[in-house]
């Protein structure tokens, strides 16, 4: 069978310490996540998330640098055997780069784990972690950011539709132009008039 690897990384305002405990604790990784979480923080133990959507075993365990764990989740990722995730956690600053290395993906599952990744950890460790004091000087421009974007996609979207359609405009009305002219000249053509003008020419000749 062949499989993918993705790799999504975050960089969070704490320490590689606290979020390495973060994530070994029930209760902190339920805090952190919105979604209720039981781990058994030692090698071997069990790993459960996201009200027990995510399930697996927690492999290797290095304080406040790594976890390799086992990974199954049919509903969430559409996973229906084990996969292998590993977090490295590194100091950056005052603040930990987290990169998830997420390994045996069914293929062309990739992209829709790591869209899950972000929407179901990094963002909401994002909010977790983020300083009581200043609780919307990182939320609100992300937001902005986003829908920014969005915007932009839909209004190129609407350019392009309103490009084609003035084109499609243009050209039939060229089309209807073009049959008219046709038309008129063939009318001429047709007229006694133009019939009889013609006669003289035809005698002289």
């Amino acid at each position: 069978m062949t499989v993918e690897t993705i790799q999504v990384s975050v960089v969070l305002p704490t320490t590689p310490q606290r979020l390495y405990e973060a994530w070994l604790d029930s209760e902190q990784h339920q805090a952190m996540t919105g979604q209720p979480a039981k781990i058994d923080a030692r090698v071997g133990g069990s790993f459960h998330a996201a009200a027990g959507a995510i399930e697996g075993r927690l492999l290797e365990l290095v304080p406040a640098q790594r976890i390799a764990l086992s990974w199954r989740s049919p509903k969430l990722f559409g996973q229906a055997r084990a996969t292998r995730v590993e977090l490295s956690f590194e100091a950056v600053g005052k603040s930990t780069r987290l990169t998830v290395t997420h390994s045996d993906l069914p293929l062309s599952h990739g992209e829709s784990a790591a869209d899950r990744w972000v929407r179901l950890y990094c963002i909401p460790m994002l909010t977790y972690f983020e300083p009581a004091a200043a609780p919307r000087t990182r939320r609100t421009p992300a937001k902005k950011a986003v829908a920014k974007k969005a915007v932009a996609k839909k209004t190129v979207a609407k350019k392009t539709v309103a490009k084609k359609t003035v084109a499609k405009k243009t050209a039939a009305k060229k089309t209807v132009a073009k049959k008219a002219i046709a038309k008129k000249a063939i009318a001429k053509k047709a007229s006694p008039k133009a019939q009889r003008s013609a006669a003289p020419r035809a005698r002289r000749r």
